[in-house]
């Protein structure tokens, strides 16, 4: 046994691991973060492993090829390096950059590993098994029971409640979609029986779960990948006799699919999603002001300003306060200033969020590198065509393309390629398609492949990069780490101990995020010069959110600078155009700085306000304006009707006495009390000073 031989057993079983952990794993750092994690520990071993395999080899064992899809892709990684010229952080655009090369170098190694019909099956089995426990936790959700952290039964019932090991419905959805191509290829190429029933389990589980959380952009996905299969179908006839063979077990999996989607259509105590409700709710905000399309215009005015090389990758999250302010300023963001939408972290379309970070060019790229996956794929069908006995070959060609499919109907609607699941399925997918199994042939001649020197240099290379980025990853996990114990920490009342170990976080951090706005909430208390660079840091990173306008606001403000907490509070309320302590703070800082005749008008607005406390606020500062103007009976009367509507909004919160409510909720109903309580003190005693 040769030492490569030594070296390949544990790296495919490694690799198949991967695959079914991946999915699977989860902690309270964050479901997307444990993943990102694991695949940078886990790919860079997997990676150095198959370096010294190479190494070790001798002759033609020792090639490696380099696919089209592959070249294409370092081209989009130079081209995405260069658009982090226009980053607004471009620590947070290295590590994006990061993990597309490490993307793009696990494709590699799946292309150049997968050599036999077992390898790709044992594969997508554990990624398929993965989504099968995954789809069986999601439904135990769905009917009110969960496992962790502990046993117990949910309080609701319903689609809210399926989120498995991904942490949102639609997330899940988006991984268990292409899965379920994959599910019926590896249906027809089981063996045994009790095997095709275990699949066809996993394919129910699969199937329910994903109708079950009413994901629309996943069903989208799957039905342009029917399309696609009818074409395939039809031009292929080896492919039609892959069907022919397995008729019967097809047909159960036909009845059970339509049996499953009927379950979730018709009314019955099974259903908890109505299905058709979430089809004509989705064509109903089409045709109106849809959230989706708001954070696709932002998106678009980002793409607008750099139409080239774009924004910077990774910057769409960074960029997004900017352009959303920009874009509520213009008519068709008009219809949208009253709508109270979230920051966004992505587009919720990747091919916008793609032009609007790489540009034209990066998106031109990265598109020809897709187009490269599809044709590698039908060459490679051409050719199993012409095999006798490859019959398995097309089925899995076409499951993969299928799946493929899914994946790209999804990212009109949502972002399956910043999944690590969902990635790690489109990447592993493309790797097949070009191995050395389907893709006999060169996938695009001349397919080119690293001489003896040059492959020696490339797999040195390879290892220092997988050594440097393991250590990069260790040590943001431990900052991390102490981000979550400072914040704990902090929730607990330990200021010392919490700021020490935030403290220790940034020097750790590589792209620090979260940890700058903590800093910035803690040096409030005692230093508002380091409170205000904190914030102002945290801005340019995708932990900003208008709270760091309002704490800003307020530094400048306990200084005095009221021009600059002005230009705060304006900057915030562009951003926040129904966030009320914006416009009040606006109104506040106008009649501090002597600007009475704008200021009125801004607490109008305010009294226009369907909020009881903002209401009070702002008849109280317009009866400070009159005050000290000497308008003695204006100034009463809004006294007056502030006192008024405290006593509104007292009376509403005292409602809430008896119902169950949650501890945020509590201290928010009891913040909003304290404030009133000192709000009605402040009038009643200005009303005794006007009375004597």
């Amino acid at each position: 046994m040769t030492r490569a031989m030594v070296l390949e057993r544990p790296l495919r079983w490694i690799l198949i691991g991967f695959c079914f952990v991946l999915p699977l794993i989860f902690s309270p750092l964050g479901y997307q973060y444990s993943r990102i994690v694991f695949a940078l520990i886990v790919i860079p071993l997997l990676v150095t492993l198959y370096a010294l395999m190479l190494l070790s080899e001798r002759g033609a064992a020792a090639r490696l090829a380099l696919p089209l899809p592959f070249v294409l892709g370092l081209g989009l990684l130079v081209l995405a390096g260069i658009s982090l010229i226009n980053s607004a952080n471009v620590r947070i655009g290295l590590e994006s950059l990061a993990l597309l090369l490490w993307a793009l170098l696990f494709y590699l190694l799946v292309a150049n590993l997968t050599t036999t019909a077992r390898h790709l099956r044992q594969v997508l089995l554990a990624l398929f098994l993965a989504g099968s426990l995954a789809a069986l936790y999601g439904l135990l959700q769905y009917y009110g029971y969960t496992l962790f952290p502990r046993p117990q039964r949910l309080p609701t019932l319903g689609p809210g409640n399926l989120i498995a090991t991904m942490g949102n419905k639609n997330y899940l959805a988006s991984y268990l979609g292409p899965l379920i191509p994959i599910g019926l290829f590896l249906l027809l190429e089981a063996e045994r029986r009790w095997e095709r029933w275990a699949i066809l389990v996993g394919l129910a589980l699969s199937w329910a779960a994903g109708i079950a959380g009413g994901t629309r952009s996943v069903w989208l996905g799957l039905a342009l990948a029917a399309v696609y299969g009818a074409v395939s179908l039809g031009v292929s006839g080896k492919a039609r006799a892959v069907l022919k063979r397995s008729i019967g077990w097809l047909a159960s999996v036909g009845a059970v699919l339509v049996l499953i989607a009927l379950v979730f259509i018709l009314l019955n105590p099974l259903n908890k999603t109505e299905v058709g409700k979430r089809i004509a709710g989705g064509v109903e905000a089409l045709s109106n002001p849809y959230v989706r399309y708001y954070d696709w215009w932002i998106g678009w005015e980002m793409g607008k300003s750099q139409p080239l090389i774009g924004s910077g990758l990774g910057d769409f999250k960074i960029d997004y306060s900017d352009y959303k302010a920009r874009f509520l300023q213009t008519e068709r963001g008009r219809p949208y200033r009253a709508a109270a939408v979230p920051r966004a972290m992505q587009a919720h379309n990747e091919y916008i969020q793609g032009w609007a970070e790489l540009g034209g060019l990066g998106m031109a790229l990265a598109l020809a590198a897709l187009g490269a996956v599809f044709y590698g794929g039908w060459r490679g069908l051409r050719a199993a065509r012409e095999e006798r006995g490859g019959e398995g070959k097309v089925a899995a060609s076409l499951a993969l393309q299928a799946g493929i499919v899914v994946l790209l109907g999804d990212a009109f609607f949502s972002f399956p390629l910043h999944l690590p699941a969902s990635a790690l399925e489109l990447v592993l997918f493309a790797g097949l398609l070009a191995s050395a199994y389907l893709a006999p042939r060169p996938a695009v001649r001349p397919k080119p492949e690293l001489g003896r020197a040059a492959r020696a240099a490339f797999c040195g290379a390879m290892i220092l990069l997988a050594g440097a980025t393991v250590a990069f990853t260790v040590r943001d996990l431990a900052g991390e780490v102490l981000l979550q114990r400072g914040e704990r920490l902090l929730a607990a009342g330990s200021t010392a101990e919490a700021t020490a170990a935030l403290e220790r976080s940034l020097k750790l951090d590589f792209a620090p995020k979260k940890v700058l706005f903590d800093l910035g909430l803690i040096y409030m208390d005692s230093d508002l010069a380091k409170a205000e660079a904190f914030f102002l840091r945290s801005l340019r990173t995708s932990a900003a959110d208008p709270a760091a306008y309002l704490n800003l606001t307020e530094i400048a403000r306990a200084r005095g600078e009221y021009e600059k907490a002005l230009d705060y509070a304006r900057r915030g309320r562009e951003l926040e155009p129904t966030e009320l302590e914006f416009l009040y703070l606006q109104t506040w800082l106008t009649a501090q700085l002597g600007r009475i005749s704008e200021a009125l008008p801004l607490a109008r607005q305010l009294i226009a306000s369907n909020d009881g406390l903002y209401r009070a606020k702002a008849y109280a500062l317009v009866g400070d304006i009159y005050f000290l103007e000497e308008h003695r009976e204006e100034a009463i009367l809004n006294y007056q009707l502030a006192l008024a509507e405290v006593a509104d909004e007292l009376g509403r919160l005292k409602g809430w006495e008896g119902r169950s409510v949650s501890p945020e909720q509590y201290r928010k109903i009891m913040d909003r009390y304290e404030e009133l309580k000192g709000l009605a003190e402040k009038l009643q005693e200005a009303l005794k000073k006007l009375e004597l």
